[in-house]
């Protein structure tokens, strides 16, 4: 074949265009072929607050809210304000699922001076309900991963002779983990105390496919690790000014996987440097 003739036929076979892909092979649902999860942003989460005073008045606060962050958030009622958002304090302390999904519904109080939960008995129990929240595949909570972060007003820590770097405290389900050893019990954690008798946490997926989070728990949780009086009293102990609840969701491939066995999560404690760090949520 002559030299020009060669050339021609190379480009011909080059601008064929390639074969359709065959849409009838069964798609790979392996866990290394799961897609990057994420937050359905247009689908707002509901959020719930309710605890019953020392009268026996039923408080009940809800509203929607969409994935803001702390900067939106808004009024909910009485003297809390309620936000929801992706990410917390597992990817703070690099502590999270590669393949999973970080949710948080985060209160504050309006009025700082003012109690948060208005003339709540005396033990009396917290409920606070996260729901609706949608993702964009098949995905499961995991009830483990459950972490309520508490943060105090320096001026309030300093009145009960508390170090200022004690501000951030960490309420755990698990009893085991301590988010990359980043946290320490009995000075900022209470690891397993959301898995606590006292305690009701349930993490469900609706018939709907939606995700829902439901933790009912004592008042006297919000009490800081260190404080010095030990006290249970609604009043007599230092509140904190905002606590948030998040939870970690995973492809449910990435689950079963995990709860079989076949692969190990949280995984044993690897040497990080601050470069490893993820951003602090606003929060």
């Amino acid at each position: 074949m002559r030299p020009s003739l060669l050339i021609l036929s190379v480009l011909a076979a080059l601008a064929t265009p390639p074969a359709a892909p065959d849409h009838s092979a069964p798609a790979d649902t392996s866990v290394a072929a799961t897609r990057l999860l994420l937050p359905d942003m247009d689908a707002h989460p509901r959020l719930e607050v309710s605890w019953t005073t020392a009268d026996g008045e039923a408080i009940r606060l809800d509203g929607d809210r969409a994935y803001t962050g702390d900067a939106g958030r808004l009024p909910l009622g009485e003297n809390i304000e309620a936000f929801a958002a992706i990410g917390g304090t597992r990817l703070s302390k690099s502590a999270g699922h590669p393949d999973g999904l970080i949710v948080r519904a985060g209160f504050y109080k309006a009025d700082l001076s003012a109690p948060f939960f208005r003339d709540i008995a005396r033990g009396g129990t917290i409920r606070v309900r996260f729901s609706g929240i949608r993702v964009n595949q098949p995905a499961a909570p995991r009830l483990g991963s459950v972490v309520q972060h508490l943060k105090f007003s320096l001026i309030d820590l300093e009145e009960c002779a508390i170090p200022d770097d004690a501000r951030e405290q960490f309420n755990l389900f698990s009893k085991t983990e301590l988010l990359n050893n980043r946290i320490t019990p009995g000075v900022d954690a209470r690891p397993g105390v959301l898995g606590a008798p006292d305690v009701t946490a349930r993490a469900t997926t609706e018939p709907d496919g939606s995700i829902t989070l439901d933790v009912e728990f004592p008042y006297a949780i919000l009490r800081h690790v260190l404080d010095p009086w030990h006290s249970d009293i609604p009043g007599t102990f230092v509140e904190p000014i905002h606590f948030h609840f998040e939870i970690e969701l995973l492809p449910v491939a990435t689950l079963r996987a995990i709860e079989s066995g076949e692969q190990v999560w949280p995984p044993p404690l690897r040497d990080m440097d601050e470069s490893d760090q993820q951003p602090i949520p606003d929060d």
